[in-house]
């Protein structure tokens, strides 16, 4: 500001004549005060300005700061709003998965139970018809045993009463037997009696009816050909055998008690009735027979049967 003081004192002293009249001095003095003049307006508009674009900075900085915070904030927002948008959607669609995996589980584990509910009844039937087979087949079993011992003990008693006959002398006088003879009815009758238990019956009576043939008196092989008679139901035939080897040994229990097998399955109870007590005296081991026996089975309903199997004295 001093400057312009300055040059507008001095040219105010050349208009009143104070400084040298030297027009050219003048010229070059007012052409130079003019430039700095000029200069030094320029200056100051340039500050000014720089001051007040400082100044409108300064003002507006703060609200552009904090429009930008908003935006960047309102834009974090909207951010955050997908985010969770997508973040629940996420955890919407694994909590549908899970509850469809859960349901399908529930759905598996139920089919498994049914599965295991029908494999454990099929098991059962199964172990069921095990059973009745097994039973069926103890049943049968129990039966050929109970024949096979009959047979057995029919031959061991046999060969002991041949055993005797052979040490006393008591052949009958029409077919008396030797040594020989006596192991030849013994092989016989054995292999007879091994294919009985085999049931190969028509075989057996082969053989039994060889025994005959040296020993036509021989009670166990009468009875054993009886025996598959009536297995064959040719029971006319069965009566005749077991008939003969009563006649011939009379304290031999097995035909008695296999003619009261034979009456009760042709339905005469009372027949049956008075062979099986016959068996019975002769034998306690002929009342144990009869309990498991199904061929008395027509009796099963008689009082007479019952007493007879329950032990009571006959």
């Amino acid at each position: 500001m001093s400057y312009i003081h300055e040059a507008l004192v001095k040219a105010q002293k050349e208009r009143n004549g104070h400084l040298p009249k030297d027009s050219v001095n003048v010229a070059e003095s007012s052409g130079i005060t003019a430039k700095s003049s000029l200069m030094t307006l320029a200056f100051l508009f340039i500050l000014i300005s720089v001051l007040v674009a400082i100044t409108i900075y300064s003002w507006f900085k703060p609200k552009i700061n904090s429009q930008i915070l908003m935006k960047e904030k309102s834009s974090k927002e909207i951010s955050d709003v997908v985010a969770n948008k997508k973040k629940d959607k996420i955890i919407n669609e694994k909590e549908i998965k899970t509850e469809k995996i859960a349901n399908l589980n529930k759905k598996k584990l139920e089919s498994l139970k049914d599965t295991n509910k029908q494999k454990k009844k099929l098991i059962t039937q199964k172990k069921e018809k095990k059973l009745t087979e097994k039973q069926s087949i103890e049943d049968e079993l129990l039966k050929n045993n109970k024949e096979n011992a009959i047979t057995y003990k029919a031959e061991k008693r046999e060969q002991e009463q041949l055993s005797k006959k052979i040490e006393e002398n008591e052949f009958s006088n029409n077919m008396p037997l030797g040594p020989d003879q006596f192991i030849e009815v013994s092989r016989l009758y054995k292999k007879g009696l091994e294919l009985q238990i085999q049931k190969k019956y028509e075989k057996a009576i082969v053989y039994y009816q060889k025994c005959l043939d040296i020993s036509p008196h021989m009670a166990p092989a009468l009875n054993n050909m009886g025996v598959i008679l009536l297995k064959k139901k040719e029971y006319e035939d069965a009566q005749k055998f077991f008939f003969t080897a009563i006649k011939e040994s009379p304290a031999y229990v097995d035909p008695y008690y296999n003619l009261a097998c034979l009456f009760s399955q042709i339905k005469k109870s009372t027949k049956a009735i008075e062979y099986l007590k016959k068996a019975v005296r002769l034998s306690e081991e002929a009342r144990n027979w009869a309990i498991t026996d199904k061929d008395f089975e027509p009796l099963y309903e008689l009082p007479e049967f019952n007493m007879i199997i329950a032990g009571y004295d006959l």
